[in-house]
């Protein structure tokens, strides 16, 4: 089973800000040397536990959970699994990709595959 980690940190405005310009630094040190940076994120920060119980609510993790549990086909199938209106779906899966959780995929046609390569969301709250 295929776990992926990641560390959820409440930061003040200034140590947001600090964390932003080394992580930036160390992209460009990346970057200068020629290595591959990771494509998601490992680490996501947030200002407040208020900020983050309006990202991480009970219903997108319900999502992450059907993604990674029934890999759909597109959003609209996303929507059906989880017995929602696509339009509130698509607005938290954007969300959701937004803050590196899932991906979104090519699938058929114009529509996005949800993704997520991972059977188990381990949260640790840095603060």
């Amino acid at each position: 089973m295929k776990v992926k980690k990641v560390q959820v940190v409440i930061n003040t405005e200034k140590q947001f800000w600090q964390d932003f310009q080394s992580r930036l630094e160390e992209f460009a040190t990346t970057a200068q040397t020629g290595k591959t940076t990771k494509s998601r994120p490992d680490r996501v920060v947030f200002s407040s536990l208020t900020e983050m119980a309006q990202v991480l609510t009970p219903r997108r993790l319900e999502l992450v959970g059907l993604i990674g549990r029934h890999q759909p086909e597109s959003v609209r199938e996303l929507a059906a699994l989880a017995g929602r209106d696509i339009k509130n779906v698509s607005q938290d899966v954007r969300l959701l990709e937004r803050y590196g959780f899932i991906e979104l995929a090519a699938g058929r046609g114009s529509r996005k595959r949800p993704t997520a390569d991972y059977a188990r969301l381990d949260v640790q709250v840095y603060f």
